[in-house]
């Protein structure tokens, strides 16, 4: 199950972090292995949290009781982001090594938390008390970890008997885990490819971006590569929705895209509603149509990730972009909410108002040139 690789650890959650997305936000190194049994512990929640709202999880070394959870492997320069999600620099858990048993009865070492404090012991099948019960966001993201991880039924069917306190997690980590969360899109990578006679443009300003996002637009002799992705049926309306279909931004289509050494596939795409006026294959994308900086840094990372074609790479570096930040901005405000104290400062002075790009002044500088 886990061969040992130079410079990680292995990391068994069995609270929040049994959920894929919850992991992600601090600790993106992190690769699931499977699952895994920790015996002579028990499953309890103990100290408020105002991230979560709620009491959170912690296990007490206790007989004949046992608590499942997912096996991670983590880069090692992971293990300090992660030391402080769970607060080992403010006394709230302590990390200790455990022997995990797996479904098939490997023992493995793995890196896991406890709670400094310990709450009282209690009886089976003793429900918790009042002071001592999660927030309904904390609990949801422990059952649907247990079911994304694939948990044994009858301890899934345990975890969603432990009563919650009502509350909701606090907007900040609410949002963190909407980001995180993508649409909640399952996809397998299969092969990059190439569509030929289309190019890549940009039209329909975004909000979210701060610039025109991208779309496919039909061009002789021209070609433009991506990725392509499997996908489950089930997902289809969650990506309709994340494309927009409903609010006529995008319109799915299918398309013939060949790949370097699988052949041809039909592959979905989805293309904007709205056309950009043609411009020739080698033309310079207007000003108005420049994507914003996040938007385009998002794409060429992508591009970096799957190895698409050195030349074509340099083409998407040559895209002029806004300078506009988009959801950047909240994305670090987010990772800054996550691994720093809060900032309990008073702001003096006066906030001043994102800067508007300036189409008109841009062009009259464009013409001085």
């Amino acid at each position: 199950m886990a061969v040992p690789i130079k410079d990680t650890f292995l990391y068994f959650a069995y609270g929040s972090n049994l959920l894929k997305r919850r992991i992600h936000i601090n600790n993106s190194t992190a690769e699931f292995l499977g699952i895994g049994k920790l015996d002579s512990h028990q499953l309890d929640f103990i100290k408020y949290s105002d991230h979560w709202r709620g009491a959170s999880a912690t296990i007490i070394p206790t007989d004949n009781s046992h608590v499942w959870g997912a096996v991670w492997r983590l880069h090692v320069k992971d293990m300090p982001a992660l030391d402080k999600q769970e607060g080992v620099d403010t006394n709230w858990y302590f990390a200790k090594s455990v022997d995990i048993i797996t479904p098939d009865g490997v023992k493995l070492q793995c890196r896991t938390y406890q709670q400094v404090i310990n709450p009282p012991l209690r009886a089976p099948h003793e429900e918790l008390p009042p002071e001592r019960r999660p927030s309904s966001t904390y609990l949801d993201c422990i059952v649907k970890g247990a079911i994304e991880c694939d948990l044994p039924k009858d301890y899934i069917t345990e975890l969603k008997k432990i009563p919650h306190n009502g509350q909701k997690a606090s907007p900040k980590m609410i949002e963190k885990l909407k980001i995180m969360n993508m649409n909640d899109i399952k996809a397998q990578f299969f092969s990059i490819g190439r569509l030929d006679n289309c190019r890549l443009d940009f039209i329909r300003h975004s909000n979210f971006w701060e610039g025109p996002t991208a779309t496919v637009v039909p061009t002789a002799n021209a070609h433009m590569w991506g990725v392509i992705w499997r996908m489950h049926t089930n997902n289809i309306s969650a990506l309709n929705e994340q494309e927009g279909v409903e609010r006529k931004i995008y319109y799915p289509a299918y398309v013939n895209v060949l790949t370097p050494y699988l052949g041809s596939f039909n592959c979905l795409i989805y293309i904007q509603k709205v056309n950009p006026l043609p411009i020739g294959y080698n033309d310079e994308i207007p000003i108005e149509r420049w994507p914003s900086w996040t938007y385009k840094e998002v794409i060429i990372l992508g591009a970096l990730e799957h190895q698409l074609p050195e030349y074509y790479i340099q083409m998407l570096e040559k895209i002029k972009n806004n300078g506009g930040k988009g959801c950047f901005k909240m994305y670090c405000l987010l990772l800054r909410y996550a691994k720093e104290k809060p900032c309990r400062c008073i702001i003096q002075k006066k906030i001043e108002k994102p800067r508007q790009l300036d189409l008109r002044k841009l062009r009259q500088q464009k013409e001085n040139i």
